[in-house]
């Protein structure tokens, strides 16, 4: 599960067990660079909506329960062929009465 949007943002994380924890002030190992997504690859993300893996491209992914932090919603989302996680964050852009559409 994704969620559209024009408006959403995103960050990447480290997973669990990975060399060394992001809050870190070391470098990372081999391990955790090959993970990161680069600029090209965020971008292409952003422009197509999300909705598919920003590593390998495929369609098959899985989105986790959503997590609700001071104005972010934050999804863990991984992808089912080749393994690797990412989080989508979601930011407030407008808000709409009851009665409107």
């Amino acid at each position: 599960m994704t969620l559209a949007g024009p408006n959403r943002v995103r960050r990447v994380r480290n997973r669990p067990g990975h060399c060394l924890p992001k809050e870190t002030e070391q470098p990372m190992c081999d391990e955790q660079k090959a993970e990161m997504l680069n600029a090209e690859q965020k971008a292409k993300y952003l422009q197509d909506d999300g909705g598919h893996c920003p590593y390998c491209g495929t369609w098959d992914i899985t989105g986790n329960d959503l997590d609700f932090h001071g104005g972010v919603i934050v999804q863990e989302v991984s992808c089912n062929a080749c393994q690797r996680v990412w989080f989508d964050n979601y930011t407030l852009t407008a808000v709409y009465g009851e009665d409107e559409p």
